[in-house]
């Protein structure tokens, strides 16, 4: 036998390759950050082979997922061409922007309304979190735009048992109407205030 023989076999003869494994298959999903915070169970279709009805496969969304993250369904990629494994479904999330909550790694941020009495005298406020509403305490003198940290109100980590934090953004309300003996009051607190500010 020469080297020739060795790599590919007797001249003459072509060696057999054995059944090859389907392609696999990239597809997005849309989660809600708040489905991202609890996990989920999603339902969807995905047409695998051209001409044949969609698939229609279920998946389970982790509680702590991250955009891009990738979920591996194996097996339900393409069908192979010789009859080897169906290829794998990689799925890509794509997690959809929220109107409330600011994600950064697995840290929430939001802004919370507080009265301007409070934030100048201190208090406490409600405080809306992922996992329903907490207490928060608000010091004297407190600015628009001062934030508060709340640990362990964030996102699940991935894998992990704990939780990233929570951060709250003062926005300072002021009321937009006044009778005239608050309208006399708040003109008293104003010239007392003065060089204060």
């Amino acid at each position: 036998t020469d080297f020739f023989e060795m790599l590919f076999g007797p001249r003459g003869t072509t060696r057999t390759r054995g059944p090859v494994k389907g392609q696999d298959i990239e597809a997005q999903i849309e989660v809600s950050l708040q489905e991202a915070y609890t996990g989920t169970t999603k339902t969807f279709t995905i047409s695998t082979v051209p001409g044949q009805p969609p698939k229609r496969l279920e998946v389970k969304i982790p509680a702590g997922v991250r955009d891009g993250s990738r979920i591996r369904l194996a097996g339900e990629g393409a069908p192979s061409p010789t009859g080897g494994p169906n290829g794998d479904l990689y799925l890509i999330v794509k997690i959809l922007p929220d109107p409330v909550w600011e994600r950064k790694g697995d840290d929430l941020y939001r802004d919370i309304t507080v009265p301007f009495t409070v934030a100048a005298l201190g208090g406490e406020v409600e405080v809306p979190t992922m996992r329903g509403k907490v207490s928060m305490k608000i010091p004297p003198g407190t600015q628009s735009g001062q934030t508060f940290r709340l640990s362990g109100l964030g996102m699940p980590r991935l894998g992990d048992h704990g939780r990233g934090d929570m951060y709250a953004r003062v926005k300072i309300s002021v009321p937009k109407t006044l009778t005239p003996r608050q309208r006399e009051l708040m003109q008293e607190l104003a010239k007392s205030l003065e060089g204060q500010w």
